[in-house]
């Protein structure tokens, strides 16, 4: 099992959710999709560090750690490869100018299985993204 360690900037909205993404460049099968930063977690390294470590290569700035909590675990397997991951999420509104590189895409709560389902990210993303809308559509309300 491979242990993979996600830091996801997002803003939450009455009605939706920003999330902000990048495109992966890869010689692999995921170039070209939508991805939140992050990547996998190095021997002796915590899930935390490694998302912070992640992002902070990929996005090119720290997030402070008082920021940042772990929404959940989540396993998901491929063909060839079973992953576990570490989610952790920030309020991305406390650093909008330094994300103004990413894309911002907004998934409506009312519409969020359908838009997730038609948008061009990896399949393991997909379910985790589902979780979390229909987590935060009902904690507000």
């Amino acid at each position: 099992m491979k242990l993979i360690s996600l830091l996801i900037p997002m803003i939450k909205e009455k009605e939706s959710i920003d999330f902000f993404v990048q495109k992966r460049i890869e010689d692999g099968p995921l170039n070209g999709l939508w991805e939140f930063p992050g990547g996998k977690v190095e021997p002796g390294e915590s899930a935390f560090d490694a998302a912070m470590r992640e992002f902070r290569e990929e996005v090119g700035f720290d997030v402070a750690a008082n920021d940042v909590k772990l929404f959940s675990q989540y396993q998901y397997s491929y063909e060839d490869r079973v992953l576990l991951f570490n989610i952790h999420v920030f309020d991305a509104s406390l650093y909008i100018e330094q994300l103004s590189h990413l894309k911002r895409e907004k998934i409506p709560f009312e519409s969020a299985q359908d838009v997730v389902q038609r948008a061009n990210i990896p399949a393991a993303n997909k379910e985790f993204i589902i979780e979390m809308m229909e987590f935060f559509r009902y904690q507000q309300g």
